[in-house]
């Protein structure tokens, strides 16, 4: 116990507020196990320390045939204890005690939202015979589709940014087209009225 509280004390210290996303699954393929589609409808507050104290992991910027690709790469360390009061006793998660694979973080310092990739669970391995800390091994999130309704205006504005919109512009001329179609369409057809009642004579 003694442990397990100053793990706490120091995350409280050294650590950095964040909110965590549970990613809930709307469509998921069962026969290959991919995620067609999920929202993000929760953020929840918590604290975390950022294990890395010199900047973003990963290769940083790639100049790609398909343009810049940004591949920073971090790791937060959660209290496993902080973790269950305040996320896992607060939201459904797929795989219940634990952070999951494909939960996001919001990271309010730097506004980045990151992925978690892998969570680790041995490390430091076994203190005193028992592990106190989620190590969250993350990348930055690449948005596609996901549906943000968390109700932190930074968060959802996310979605606002980089989803998929039609803008779809009437243009005067296709406006009096259309009208001019109309109004001969009921010409004719008061025309087709009129020699119908003249043949029934």
């Amino acid at each position: 116990m003694f442990m397990g509280n100053l793990i706490i004390e120091s995350i409280e210290l050294y650590g950095q507020d964040i909110y965590y996303l549970p990613r809930t699954y709307v469509n998921k393929d069962t026969i290959f196990q991919e995620v067609e589609s999920s929202n993000f409808t929760q953020a929840l507050a918590i604290r975390a320390y950022v294990n890395n104290v010199d900047g973003w992991e990963g290769q940083g910027e790639l100049l790609s045939k398909f343009g810049v690709r940004i591949e920073d790469k971090t790791t937060f360390i959660f209290s496993r204890t902080k973790f269950t009061e305040k996320v896992d006793d607060n939201a459904v998660l797929n795989v219940e005690g634990r952070p999951n694979e494909g939960d996001l973080i919001w990271f309010p310092t730097t506004k980045h939202l990151f992925e978690i990739k892998f969570v680790e669970a041995e490390r430091p391995f076994y203190q005193l015979g028992k592990g106190y800390v989620w190590e969250c091994q993350c990348e930055l999130f690449e948005y596609s589709d996901e549906q943000l309704d968390t109700g932190v205006a930074a968060i959802d504005a996310i979605e606002t940014a980089f989803a998929n919109s039609i803008k779809l512009v009437m243009d005067v001329a296709v406006l009096a087209t259309s009208q001019l179609v109309k109004k001969l369409s009921v010409t004719y057809i008061l025309l087709q009225q009129q020699q119908q009642s003249l043949g029934t004579q």
